[in-house]
């Protein structure tokens, strides 16, 4: 039986389209799920959040010795003390779905928007707030998708916090909240836009005091009552209901973010077909990657972004680092 039989066996209905799929940073549970959806679906290509320099250092994931918890690192050639984190544990969906595609010699394409606009947006930030010109010591932090933008000046008032957390700590593997879960609004979005952690509003809509204690119950142990996509499609429809209602829990850029990944993922369904995507986001972004758009209106949206040139490569990172970010 081959691959593409297997998927016609699977519980994703043909001609629905890509399989998103919707997850929490570093959660467990979404980890567990991915890797279930993308067994059920054998999709032929597989779209991941992240930043799309590093799509050819994705094998380097097969590698015995690649061992998680590691990051991608982004820098700015010409100022390395700019750069940007994008972590990743076992435990991480996005870090699933990259071993499944290896796994199973499907491609594996990182589709979030590139990281030399990124770190371009924190020395534009860094130029606003310093009109003599950007320094190492002004620069803005800021988060990108996964990834955390670290000043060079903040290292060593970073390693002293962690120095005095270091007996704080319980579970160093707790892993972080989804970024959709703190930040400003996304470009473009209304005024009066309430900013608010999304999964907070749907733990207290559930009756949760704790927005992390849902989502252990409802999604960390969540069962599947045998339809392996049914979680992902209340969870799409859940932040659908929340951006409908102009709660943001994302960040700055979002909309700019969003229409890179649609034009990333209108590209993969011209060249492997609708109903062979899979992509595994942050569950924030769902309901804005299942919008109908116009390709003109999003390139309109990334014309003129400020960029750098921007090298990547793969590091070392720890468990401490993660709960820390949590």
């Amino acid at each position: 039986m081959t691959a593409q039989d297997e998927r016609r066996e699977s519980a994703w209905p043909s001609g629905s389209g890509p399989l998103l799929l919707g997850v929490r940073h570093h959660g467990p549970g979404s980890a567990r799920a991915v890797r279930a959806a993308l067994e059920a679906a054998r999709p032929r290509v597989v779209l991941i959040e992240g930043p799309p320099e590093a799509d050819t250092l994705i094998p380097l994931a097969a590698d015995e010795d690649m061992r998680p918890p590691v990051a991608l690192l982004a820098h700015a050639v010409d100022e390395p003390g700019r750069s940007a984190f994008w972590p990743l544990a076992e435990f991480s969906p996005e870090w699933v779905a990259i071993r499944w595609a290896l796994e199973h010699e499907v491609p594996a394409r990182f589709i979030d928007l590139p990281a030399t606009h990124t770190l371009a947006w924190g020395r534009e930030g860094a130029a606003a707030a310093e009109p003599e010109g950007p320094t190492s010591t002004a620069e803005e932090p800021a988060q990108q998708a996964q990834g955390e933008t670290i000043p060079e000046a903040e290292a060593e008032a970073e390693a002293e916090a962690e120095a005095e957390a270091e007996g704080e700590r319980t579970g160093e593997g707790a892993g972080e909240a989804a970024d959709e879960n703190a930040g400003d609004g996304g470009a473009g979005s209304a005024v009066d836009t309430v900013r608010v952690d999304p999964l907070a509003a749907l733990a207290e809509a559930a009756g949760y005091d704790d927005p992390e204690r849902w989502w252990e119950d409802v999604v960390e142990h969540r069962g599947t009552g045998g339809d392996t996509f049914a979680p992902f499609a209340a969870l799409e429809e859940a932040m659908g209901v929340l951006r409908e209602m102009e709660v943001t829990g994302g960040h700055d850029r979002d909309t700019v973010r969003e229409a890179y990944m649609r034009l990333q993922m209108r590209a993969a369904q011209k060249e492997f077909g609708d109903d062979e995507v899979a992509v595994v986001c942050g569950a924030w972004h769902v309901p804005a990657l299942r919008e109908k758009r116009t390709m003109v209106a999003d390139r309109a949206l990334l014309k003129g972004l400020p960029k750098v040139k921007a090298d990547m490569t793969w590091v070392p990172w720890t468990h401490r680092r993660l709960a820390r970010a949590s």
